[in-house]
């Protein structure tokens, strides 16, 4: 694209994920390609993205005349003069809608599956206990899995969502508890009896499993950071990857932490957290809403 937004030039890749021909998109503006009720909003944040020197990807809802809207992830690319000038911007697309499909396809099945068990309620704050002979299983909410230290300070060991689970013999740690984080959290119990006849349950909780070793090594790497800033920062990207939904201008937390549970989470106090949110806004690595929900900006 020219500095106007104009595509000037356009690959074969490029022909086949809009299903045209290259004359039908050169010379045009790029946000021909967004849905109509869409294209401001585009416009404005492709502006804002252009004025930041390091290349960033950011999802996009696309289409052209010849095939539905579809979900599409952005990579953007801008050349400079050497005043600063943009000469031209690249971006390199890719769609992401059957990713997303299976991603929703694999949790529909999911409910499916355990539609038809009991549910256990809790409400948040609530104190879940741990059965000693079945494991739980999320179907609705985050619950905090977390320890006490000895001077009674607790650290949070992890989060856990709906698919994922939770038991007794998933832990070594003599003091492990478990609390709602959601204003309603949904379980169900598996016995490990049944799970020990039925391989789809194997399968489904092996891949909880994987999940929940994946989120403990993210959470590690928060510890590994020297200053306080740094184990802050770091852990809002991995609550980023664990709770983030995509919106116009970076990732929201879909769940609001406390700062003694982020305080928590990030081996600091809660002052600290207090005094560096507020550093990290206006910095403009974050914005916090009237919700207290944190987004964390591109």
């Amino acid at each position: 694209m020219d500095s106007n937004n104009t595509i000037t030039s356009a690959n074969r890749a490029a022909t086949r994920l809009f299903d045209c021909t290259q004359g039908l998109l050169l010379h045009k503006p790029f946000s021909i390609l967004v849905p109509i009720e869409e294209r401001r909003e585009f416009r404005e944040e492709l502006q804002r993205r252009q004025q930041v020197e390091d290349e960033q990807e950011w999802q996009v809802r696309l289409y052209s005349p010849h095939r539905q809207p579809f979900d599409a992830a952005v990579l953007l690319s801008v050349e400079r003069d050497a005043w600063g000038n943009i000469v031209s911007s690249c971006l390199c697309i890719r769609d992401i809608s059957d990713r997303q499909r299976a991603q929703a396809l694999k949790k529909q099945n999911t409910e499916d599956l355990f539609c038809d068990r009991p549910r256990h309620t809790f409400s948040k704050g609530e104190n879940i206990p741990l059965q000693p002979d079945a494991l739980w299983l999320v179907c609705k909410g985050w619950v905090k899995l977390s320890t006490l230290t000895e001077s009674n300070g607790e650290v949070m060991m992890g989060i856990v969502g709906p698919g994922i689970p939770f038991c007794r013999t998933l832990t070594v740690l003599p003091i492990y508890q478990v609390t709602a984080l959601s204003q309603t959290v949904e379980l169900t119990a598996i016995p490990h009896q049944e799970m020990a006849q039925a391989s789809h349950l194997t399968q489904v909780i092996a891949e909880g499993v994987n999940q929940r070793l994946h989120q403990a090594e993210l959470l590690l790497s928060v510890c590994g950071r020297r200053r306080a800033s740094d184990r802050l920062l770091t852990l809002l990207q991995v609550l980023k990857t664990i709770v983030g939904e995509p919106v116009t201008n970076g990732t929201r937390l879909s769940l609001r932490l406390t700062h003694q549970e982020l305080a928590e989470a990030s081996c600091t106090t809660r002052v600290t957290v207090t005094r560096l949110l507020s550093e990290f806004q206006h910095q403009g690595k974050i914005t916090i809403d009237n919700t207290n929900h944190i987004t964390i900006l591109e």
